[in-house]
């Protein structure tokens, strides 16, 4: 693991968020309740994206992920569901079919729930096989805004668990 991990908090529609970097790729995003004042600031690429994002003005990242801390499984996953387009939605078993384990979408909802770089690794369009949107480490509220920003919407009853 590289020792130049950088940290910052920024301001986003779905609340303060804390980024952590490395040179070889952001390696966390994690969703806060209040901003951490003591942190580093970082700049560059993917506050700029995020941002951009946010706006509406980015639909793919470009930056690089470091997902060395997840176990293999779950890196399966996330690669998966990085293919995943904006403003797309699917189900959690079209997870586990892309992967080659149809039977595991219990598993891969778990490792959904690991993701270390949400919104980057887009965990949020990622729903129930009925359709409904399902469940967010972050919280229903906040898979409801990123894929209202992506210009898909649910309706508020629609935020029922795996």
């Amino acid at each position: 693991m590289s020792s130049d991990i950088r940290t910052t908090t920024i301001d986003s529609p779905v609340g303060p968020l804390r980024i952590t970097a490395s040179g070889s790729g952001i390696r966390e995003i994690r969703f806060l309740e209040d901003p951490l004042d003591d942190v580093a600031e970082i700049a560059g690429p993917i506050v700029d994206e995020l941002l951009a994002y946010f706006a509406g003005e980015l639909r793919e990242f470009s930056v690089e992920t470091a997902l060395d801390a997840v176990s293999e499984f779950t890196r399966k996953v996330l690669l998966a569901t990085a293919e995943i387009p904006y403003g797309e939605t699917v189900s959690y078993g079209e997870i586990a079919k892309r992967i080659g384990m149809p039977g595991a979408t219990q598993a891969v909802g778990n490792a959904l729930g690991a993701n270390p770089v949400p919104i980057v690794v887009p965990c949020h369009r990622v729903i129930r096989s009925d359709g409904s949107m399902g469940w967010f480490t972050g919280g229903p509220h906040i898979k409801r805004a990123l894929l209202r920003i992506e210009g898909v919407d649910f309706p508020e009853q629609a935020t029922l668990p795996l």
